[in-house]
């Protein structure tokens, strides 16, 4: 599939059609042949956060063989990408160049993937070359650096969604609640005794029993009026038997 490819390239194919963890091991091992850092002269490696970026296989292999791996922040490689910026953008004009002038010197021929690599060799050369790549860092305001590379103007598409920040507020264990219904609207102490709760006479009024929202205790730290609620239950059940 590279016969015809740029001088020293390589190549891997995944039937999923995108690049997985075996693939990117193998450009790491290809890129440590070219680039040769080392534990002692260390190299900045700059990509983005897929997943096969950051498996367990790639992070060990840059660790022991002197490359830092360094990704850009979620949604920001169109500013900070120095390939997207300077290096791709000529890099698709050559290939749709070379992909013409390839279909006019074959006519009647279907281009196939084994003719991709020639055409690549054409292209390469004419848009990857060190002034793109010096501009690339220099736009995106890395070297040089510059930390004003993002203004407000880039900033301002993010105040659609913004919201105010949520604070969670602690619930004193002494709080009372408010036990409600479409009627009335009654503060009951959880320490209030059965035979003060509301009772069904009123008919404007519910019988309800709030607990504090932050007690999570068991059974056995329940407060009086649930642990009367039992003999409430059978004095209940004597007067109906009674009637």
């Amino acid at each position: 599939m590279i016969r015809e490819g740029p001088v020293g390239c390589a190549g891997a194919g995944n039937a999923s059609g995108w690049m997985q963890d075996a693939e990117f091991l193998l450009f790491l091992q290809h890129f440590k042949r070219q680039v040769k850092p080392t534990v002692d002269q260390k190299c900045l490696l700059l990509l983005d956060n897929h997943a096969s970026h950051i498996s367990i296989q790639a992070i060990d292999f840059c660790k022991e063989n002197g490359i830092v791996l360094l990704s850009f922040p979620p949604h920001c490689i169109h500013k900070l990408q120095p390939l997207d910026r300077a290096v791709f953008g000529p890099f698709k004009k050559m290939i749709n160049k070379a992909t013409d002038n390839w279909m006019r010197n074959h006519p009647g021929r279907t281009m196939t993937i084994h003719y991709i690599l020639g055409i690549v060799k054409e292209a390469f050369p004419l848009s990857v070359t060190d002034k793109n790549a010096i501009a690339g860092f220099s736009c995106t305001g890395i070297s040089p650096f510059n930390r004003n590379i993002f203004t407000a103007v880039d900033y301002a598409p993010s105040s659609v969604t913004d919201r105010p920040l949520q604070v969670n507020r602690e619930v004193s264990p002494n709080d009372m609640l408010i036990s409600s219904d479409a009627t009335s609207s009654i503060q009951v102490d959880p320490s209030t005794p059965v035979g003060d709760l509301p009772t069904s006479v009123d008919q404007n009024v519910h019988r309800t029993h709030s607990n504090d929202l932050s007690n999570k205790s068991n059974n056995n730290d329940q407060s009086p009026a649930v642990q009367n609620i039992p003999d409430l239950i059978s004095a209940t059940t004597d007067l109906l038997s009674a009637n």
